[in-house]
């Protein structure tokens, strides 16, 4: 894995909105993290995690499946898998180590991330423009483009999301748009190579793809993030977040209020479990 410059890359956040490391792992890298977050993956997913939000409910057909698995380094206050001694563990430090700098406020020990796993077998549909989060309400609507896209109506953003490309046989993959824009920015994803973008200024998707691609990635709504509410009742701070395809407002919170409100939700989840659980997931 190589060593990042993290002043280099914190300004190319603060300037662009994103950034790019090509060769950030190896062939040998990429195919031991292919078989780690599969391994995870096989381990975690049951009926009893996603009661507990430990995973969420599986995105799979279109000839893609997506997981996601709330993951930390060590005991968490919420529920997640604790992840061994692993490279995964190690970009999950890397990760940390980059939104830590870009916040500047010190992160809890135990703070969670989400591993998000993304794998394209070929010809697959697009995954539409979106925010990153922990969405507690959604729906879908239609973007210029005709392709589906995801509303969020609440949840918690946040700020900054990673993502490690292990394989990519297209020319294309993961796309960006600013959010005050309908335009999107077509960004290099290279096979082996870290992307880390501003979740807050920018909605990123990926378009249909006709071979294969496989991800994976990182995205902390435990740490500092923004609470979205499409339609507030007022009060909080609000700051209005004037997106061209999903407005909201958005406000600042901390660590702790990040996990009272996701304990909330938890209770909610639970108790209408199997009502929440046949929903289609968010993309």
């Amino acid at each position: 894995m190589k060593k990042l410059n993290i002043d280099e890359v914190c300004l190319g956040l603060k300037n662009n909105g994103y950034y790019i490391s090509d060769d950030f792992i190896n062939d040998n890298e990429s195919m031991q993290l292919q078989s780690e977050v599969k391994s995870f993956i096989k381990s975690i997913y049951c009926e009893e995690n996603l009661k507990n939000r430990i995973c969420y409910k599986r995105e799979e057909g279109k000839n893609r499946q997506g997981d996601a698995i709330m993951v930390c380094g060590e005991t968490s206050k919420l529920n997640s898998f604790v992840l061994p001694s692993t490279l995964t563990k190690d970009i999950n430090s890397v990760y940390n180590q980059i939104i830590t700098e870009m916040v500047g406020e010190e992160m809890e020990s135990g703070s969670r991330s989400m591993l998000n796993c993304q794998q394209y077998f070929g010809e697959s549909f697009e995954v539409g423009d979106h925010y990153d989060g922990e969405f507690f309400e959604y729906s879908h609507g239609e973007d210029k483009y005709g392709e589906t896209t995801l509303k969020l109506e609440e949840g918690l953003v946040p700020r900054y999301v990673m993502v490690v490309v292990l394989y990519n046989h297209n020319e294309s993959g993961t796309y960006v748009r600013m959010h005050d824009s309908k335009e999107r920015i077509n960004i290099p994803n290279k096979a082996k190579s870290l992307i880390i973008f501003d979740n807050v200024k920018m909605r990123h998707g990926v378009p249909r793809l006709e071979k294969e691609r496989m991800m994976m990635g990182f995205r902390n709504f435990d740490y500092c993030p923004f609470h979205f509410q499409a339609s507030p009742e007022g009060g909080n701070n609000w700051i209005e977040l004037q997106d061209e395809i999903n407005p909201g407002w958005i406000r600042e919170i901390s660590e702790e209020e990040s996990i009272e409100l996701q304990e909330d939700y938890l209770k909610k989840w639970k108790s209408n479990f199997h009502e929440y659980i046949s929903k289609n997931p968010a993309f």
